[in-house]
């Protein structure tokens, strides 16, 4: 058995781009165009930077890396699950990152539907988040609650898995009450 035999991802040859969290089915090519409204997208600032542009004379620019909760839309080659969560995504462009940032340094996540607008005196689209609605908070907050649930049930799991094997358990450490240990160092606090 050699080291190709198992399951391997084919390579994509296609990057996610901010337009595949537009709204758009596979196939489908268009630009938006300044009203669009798009998909329902949780975003989590983590960390931004700066890079230069690879225009011919282009200026540095800011981008925020985020992890991004897909919250409805098409299922496409690129979202493959819906809601599903994109990670590590790098938003740029001004209206964006002006909106990011403060977020990043508060540790808060924003809720919104991409949208496209036309900046003056730009040939491209511009992408901006349009306000949620009272029903986009719900959809956000089921998704949040399912998210809470997935990862007590792993947390619930590791603990059971754990004290089923851990050699340090005293007599009595278990769900009977008895003897308790201090807390990990990494535990306390």
């Amino acid at each position: 058995m050699g080291i190709w035999d198992d399951d391997v991802a084919p390579a994509r040859s296609a990057f996610l781009t901010i337009k595949d969290l537009f709204n758009f089915e596979d196939g489908d090519d268009r630009d938006p165009v300044a009203g669009d409204t798009g998909r329902l997208l949780l975003i989590k600032p983590l960390s931004s930077g700066e890079r230069q542009s690879n225009m011919v004379g282009g200026e540095a620019y800011t981008y925020v890396e985020c992890d991004v909760a897909v919250l409805d839309g098409p299922v496409t080659e690129m979202i493959p699950e819906v809601p599903g969560v994109v990670e590590a995504f790098q938003f740029s462009g001004k209206t964006l990152t002006s909106l990011l940032l403060p977020k990043l340094r508060s540790g808060k996540s924003v809720l919104g539907r991409i949208g496209a607008h036309r900046p003056q005196n730009f040939r491209t689209v511009g992408w901006h988040l349009d306000p949620p609605t009272e029903e986009d908070f719900k959809i956000a907050e089921a998704f949040r609650e399912r998210m809470r649930s997935e990862e007590k049930a792993k947390a619930d799991k590791r603990r059971g898995s754990a004290r089923a094997v851990d050699p340090f358990a005293a007599p009595g450490d278990d769900e009977g009450g008895g003897a308790k240990r201090a807390a990990a160092p990494w535990n306390r606090g």
